[in-house]
This record gives structure tokens, C-alpha cells and sequence, in this order.
């Protein structure tokens, strides 16, 4: 197996631990860091697929975590000219900021998560504006189906070693 084969397999893994885990903390009402979780599987998944294009070495430096970025890329590489997904990559991004808050501690934030059969809105009360977000968990498990189907891997392998209570959010 080609070293660009073993880490996307390794990487999507990861990628799917973290999207799991995103996925029980939108369940548990945890809105804050579900988005940043999202942000970090969609992010590994995209990189991880970019290596067929890049070496490994070479991929982390251009994109660091930007997330619209590497999806811009994914779509020129792998020939999408479908747009639906354009406008998910920089409201996860945006989450990028919010797990720090120093970056936002003086904000008024509000975070809306929809899908799943849940709802719920997270409001940061401050003093000048700040972000608002709407996050469809549907719409990301769209996505995150296309993303493996685009790549070429099924997405139920990489959740085979992950156990109750994350499985049962996986679809």
C-alpha cells in the first residue's frame, strides 16, 4: 500500500472520530465546541484526500486550518462543479476563532444548531457584535457523504472501531 493510501486511511480514522464526536456533542447540547469538532474532521478529511496532489510534508504549511481554502482546492482537484456545499466551509471556519475566547470574550455570539431532529440556539451576551451562525448537522452529513464518495472510500469503514454511545450518531 502507497504511504498517500495509509494516511488517507489513517486520517479518515481520525477525521471520523472527530465527526462522531461533533455529532454526540451537538446531541448533548455542547453548540461551542461541536462546531470547532466539525471544523477538525471536515479539515483532515479534505487534507487527507489533497495528498494524492501533494506530499504530505507540503500540504500542512499552505492551508494551516483554512477550511474554505482547502475546500476550494478539493473542488478543483477532484473536478466538482457542484456549489451546494460552498457556504458550509466558512461558517465551520468561522469556528476556528471561537475555541479561543480571548477572541471572543467581548462579543454578543449566537450559534444556531438545526438537524439531527434537534434545534437549539447558544447566545454569547457582549458588548459589540460578534458572529452568527447557523450550523445544519444534515447538511455536514450531506457533505461529509459526498466528501467519501468524491474520494473513494466508504465511509462505515473508518467507524468500525468506534463503540456506543458515539455509534449510535453515526448514520
Amino acid at each position: 500500500m502507497l504511504k498517500t493510501q495509509v494516511y488517507l486511511l489513517e486520517t479518515s480514522q481520525m477525521a471520523t472520530e472527530y465527526y462522531a464526536s461533533a455529532r454526540m456533542a451537538v446531541a448533548s447540547g455542547m453548540t461551542t465546541i461541536c462546531g470547532n469538532l466539525f471544523h477538525h474532521a471536515f479539515e483532515l478529511l479534505i487534507k487527507a484526500a489533497l495528498m494524492e496532489r501533494f506530499d504530505i510534508n507540503a500540504v500542512k504549511p499552505p492551508y494551516k486550518h483554512d477550511l474554505p481554502r482547502l475546500w476550494s482546492d478539493f473542488k478543483i482537484h477532484y473536478a466538482v462543479a457542484d456549489t451546494q456545499f460552498d457556504t458550509i466551509s466558512p461558517v465551520l471556519h468561522a469556528f476556528e476563532d471561537l475555541r479561543y475566547p480571548d477572541q471572543y470574550v467581548n462579543d454578543h455570539n449566537q450559534i444556531s444548531i438545526v438537524g439531527m431532529g434537534l434545534s437549539g440556539t447558544a447566545v454569547k451576551f457582549g458588548s459589540k457584535p460578534g458572529v452568527r451562525l447557523v450550523v445544519n448537522v444534515d447538511q455536514l452529513e450531506t457533505w461529509w457523504q459526498f466528501l467519501h464518495t468524491t474520494i473513494g472510500l466508504n465511509p462505515k469503514f473508518a467507524t468500525q472501531a468506534i463503540r456506543s454511545p458515539a455509534r449510535e450518531y453515526l448514520k
